[in-house]
């Protein structure tokens, strides 16, 4: 019996997966999103002189947390994303130094940092991925090893 990926469903280089009695495209290489890699992305240029500010009526508070952010550079250094809680110290940052992701998590009163990737200012597109899982961390770029920290 055929897989559901057998008819190739997902779109502009997306990946399908197997899942149970159906296909889940995995659309994270591309500049495509949706269900089978078919909606275009917005894409942004920063100068360094500006920035988005999403600011959120009410703070959420959770254990389980996944950001995924692509971006194309040739500087060595800047600042990729940053979320801040205007309540407590928490905070995440994500930056390029060095060429490098640098990821800085902060939680209360404890704080930790993770380097990731290396010569990623090489104008070619890269994917940072993040996940919380309660006080675990991992972060990787593109297809690299994941590496953790615990706060």
């Amino acid at each position: 019996m055929l897989g559901r990926c057998h008819d190739r469903p997902c779109l502009h280089g997306g990946s399908c997966m197997e899942g149970w009695n159906r296909y889940i495209c995995d659309c994270s290489q591309t500049s495509f999103f949706g269900s089978t890699c078919s909606r275009g992305t917005s894409t942004v240029e920063f100068t360094g002189d500006n920035f988005i500010t999403v600011d959120r009526k009410e703070e959420k508070h959770t254990e389980v947390q996944d950001t995924t952010l692509r971006f194309r550079t040739t500087m060595i250094s800047g600042l990729l994303f940053l979320a801040k809680s205007q309540l407590t110290l928490d905070t995440l940052e994500l930056s390029l130094v060095g060429g490098q992701v640098k990821i800085y998590i902060r939680l209360g009163h404890y704080e930790k940092e993770m380097t990731v990737g290396q010569s990623l200012n090489d104008d070619l597109w890269h994917t940072i991925t993040f996940k919380r899982r309660g006080n675990i961390f991992e972060g990787f770029v593109d297809d690299e090893e994941p590496k953790k920290v615990t706060v």
